[in-house]
This record gives structure tokens, C-alpha cells and sequence, in this order.
């Protein structure tokens, strides 16, 4: 499915990859056709990543290399984070699957249990308060021979 731009029109679109880059240079787009490619230098820091990728949309607006959007670097910045996640996730599942397995019944249990709470509604009844009367109880009172005592 073709990403849109405000026009309606396919928007280009920005993928993230890695290549061994001159001494230097973090970042470097590329212009293949439709698709404008960032290539990365492995190994950077997350603050190194972010600096040079905002390096890059720099000189691009300044005539160096393709355009880049923010919103289209954002968008491939998001993209290339999920894929990194959704692979480390596969190669957790392929190293441990045992326990990949309790997890997924862990969580089928949860996302039960919470469905069937959210569809019943509980009512706390109570009945009502004792009304404290002015006479005593006969549980307050103390008989000793013909005598009463009432607290």
C-alpha cells in the first residue's frame, strides 16, 4: 500500500539500512528511484543516530542529496525501530520457546479474566446502618439478686 502525501499522491519513501561508511560520515542518503534510502554507520549511539540523521535532512534542504520530510524520516525512524523489535521478539521466540509459550498463555489468561470483569458489573449491597437506640440493651444490664444495674 502506497503512502499518501497530502496531495494524494504516493509519497517517496524513506528506509533506514546499514552500510561500512568513509571515516566520519555517519549518515548518507541516497536517491533509488521512488525510495530514498539513509544508510547508517553501524555501531552508533542512539545520540549519534539522532544527530546525524537530522544532519542529513540538513543538507538535504540545502540541495545535498534527496529530500528528506520530517514527517518521512520520522515515519522510517518508527519503522526501523518496530522491525528491530519484532526480530529480536522472533529470535527470542526461536531460542526459548517454552517459555514464549507461558508467556502467550499468561497473557490469553489476563486479557480472559478481563473481559469477563469488564462485562459483569459488581454491586456492593449493603444493608442499612444500625439505628443506636436511647434505651439500653438488655446485654448492657446486670441483675445481682433483686437488684438491676443498666449501663
Amino acid at each position: 500500500m502506497p503512502v499518501l502525501d497530502a496531495t494524494g499522491t504516493g509519497a517517496d519513501m524513506i528506509t533506514i539500512r546499514y552500510a561500512a561508511l568513509p571515516e566520519g560520515l555517519h549518515a548518507r542518503a541516497e536517491a533509488q528511484g521512488r525510495r530514498t534510502v539513509i544508510y547508517l554507520r553501524p555501531g552508533l549511539t542512539a545520540e549519534q543516530r539522532r544527530l546525524s540523521l537530522r544532519r542529513a535532512r540538513q543538507s538535504a534542504r540545502m540541495g545535498y542529496g534527496p529530500r528528506l520530510s520530517g514527517p518521512g524520516v520520522a515515519l522510517a525512524v518508527a519503522r526501523h525501530v518496530a522491525a528491530g523489535t519484532l526480530r529480536n521478539l522472533a529470535a527470542a521466540v526461536r531460542r526459548h520457546p517454552i517459555g514464549f509459550l507461558l508467556l502467550s498463555a499468561g497473557f490469553a489468561a489476563l486479557v480472559t479474566w478481563y473481559a469477563l470483569f469488564v462485562t459483569v458489573s459488581v454491586r456492593l449491597m449493603l444493608g442499612p446502618a444500625p439505628v443506636p437506640s436511647s434505651t439500653p440493651t438488655p446485654s448492657a444490664c446486670v441483675t445481682v439478686g433483686a437488684a438491676r444495674t443498666c449501663r
